[in-house]
């Protein structure tokens, strides 16, 4: 009995976290210029269910969200910008964080630039934006990189500020027992 009471806890706050995640995605339909922060915003809750549910549950969440996402939102490339680079980053974060310091960097930065490559070829082919010449992509690339690094020491310091201020304020893990 208590396992399914687990269960069903973890179900609803995962459920919580991708509506919560939807609507802060959909607020950036709004402003446009807001598109990358409301998709770092919805990935937060992506990191506070992979503390607090384990990085399966925060896949789910991820991909929910992703898929609620491309259905429900007016503005499809926050969609993709949510779901190919920043709401599976916190999911990449944790794994590459098991390896050492300087390969964890690499496999980080690997997935920035790589996510940013499909984002690139679906923008192209699929919502016909077009390249408007080839050192404008390479100066995107470049910023994607440093904006990946800075993303991701933003994330260490919220995750920290997370685990040694809020985490007991807020009760979450008591919620899951």
């Amino acid at each position: 009995m208590r396992k399914n009471a687990r269960k069903t806890r973890v179900l609803a706050l995962s459920s919580l976290f991708v509506a919560l995640s939807v609507v802060i995605l959909y607020l950036g339909c709004f402003l446009e210029v807001l598109d990358l922060t409301v998709a770092a915003v919805a990935s937060l809750l992506v990191l506070l269910a992979v503390i607090e549910m384990g990085k399966g549950t925060a896949a789910m969440v991820w991909l929910a969200t992703s898929i609620l996402a491309f259905l429900l939102l007016p503005n499809k490339f926050i969609a993709v910008e949510y779901a190919f680079l920043m709401g599976c980053y916190p999911l990449v974060k944790a794994l590459a964080e098991r390896l050492p310091r300087v390969i964890s960097w690499v496999v980080k930065l690997v997935f920035v630039n790589i996510a940013l490559a499909v984002m690139v070829v679906l923008g192209h082919f699929v919502f016909a934006y077009p390249i408007e010449s080839v050192w404008l992509l390479v100066g995107t690339f470049v910023l994607a990189t440093v904006t990946g690094v800075v993303f991701d020491i933003a994330l260490t310091r919220l995750l920290t500020l997370y685990l040694m201020r809020l985490r007991s304020a807020l009760r979450i893990e008591r919620l899951l027992k």
